[in-house]
């Protein structure tokens, strides 16, 4: 049955062409369940995949990486909150204040995640 659900979620996405965003908390860090956020990636192709309690050192970025995504976070040395973007999604992030929040645009909507 979920199977049959999601395959009728993303053939309506294809035909209509809207945009999916996620936010998750993942509630001890984005190591612990990083295969979780693949598996719900390559299912639902959203294209932006927001992940609170990320807890993400700079140097752990290319750890975390999924093909056909960049991992996005705000500036600074260790990030709460990371986002999945899809390549082709024409998403640009912004540039925030808080360290703790992280933002994307495209020519239709702006979006957060923290």
């Amino acid at each position: 049955m979920l199977n049959k659900t999601l395959s009728s979620v993303l053939l309506i996405r294809r035909i209509i062409k809207i945009m999916s965003f996620i936010w998750w908390n993942c509630c001890g860090g984005l190591s612990s369940k990083v295969h979780f956020v693949k598996d719900q990636i390559k299912v639902l192709m959203p294209d932006l995949f927001f992940v609170s309690e990320a807890e993400l050192k700079s140097n752990d970025i290319n750890l975390f990486q999924i093909p056909q995504y960049e991992l996005a976070v705000p500036t600074g040395e260790y990030y709460r909150v990371a986002c999945y973007v899809r390549n082709i999604s024409g998403f640009r992030q912004l540039k925030t204040l808080n360290k703790n929040v992280t933002g994307f645009e495209n020519d239709k909507v702006r979006v957060f995640g923290f």
